[in-house]
């Protein structure tokens, strides 16, 4: 996982602005050496969206632009049979996307599909899938609005 993926999870949102910016410039380079379709643009693309989504909401576009396209990267590489084993990491970013916007649903249907891939790859015991377990257990069922409406 890139370094200032790792940082952003855990920064405050004035420290996003840095991170956007050392980020923004990797993904340049990146469109430049990689391929339209890789793995590594993915990556920061969904990382630019965590970035984002800690922001105020002006930002909202913008991170869901991010999100978008990390998405669409990974369906190209999975449609070309691709081993993309770091693909729990974006869908991981996209659920804290969603957590950041206080959209639990969405935010627990990317945790665990954060959690299907990375079991595809790690035991049980690998200390990210007992995180991302640990984070979609914490999460309530429903959100507060579905439980006063049912």
């Amino acid at each position: 996982m890139q370094n200032t993926e790792r940082l952003i999870h855990y920064a405050p949102p004035v420290k996003c602005n840095e991170a956007i910016e050392y980020e923004t410039k990797s993904l340049e380079v990146k469109e430049q050496i990689f391929p339209l379709i890789h793995i590594s643009k993915a990556e920061s693309y969904s990382t630019l969206a965590v970035a984002y989504s800690k922001q105020q909401s002006e930002q909202d576009e913008k991170c869901n632009e991010h999100c978008m396209k990390a998405l669409e990267i990974f369906k190209q590489l999975i449609l070309i049979g691709e081993n993309i084993e770091s693909i729990w990491s974006v869908f991981e970013n996209i659920a804290e996307v969603y957590m950041n916007q206080n959209n639990l649903r969405s935010g627990r249907k990317y945790y665990k599909k954060a959690l299907k891939y990375i079991k595809r790859y790690k035991p049980n015991s690998h200390p990210n899938v007992q995180r991302i377990r640990k984070i979609i257990d914490a999460l309530p069922r429903r959100s507060p609005i579905e439980s006063i409406i049912l």
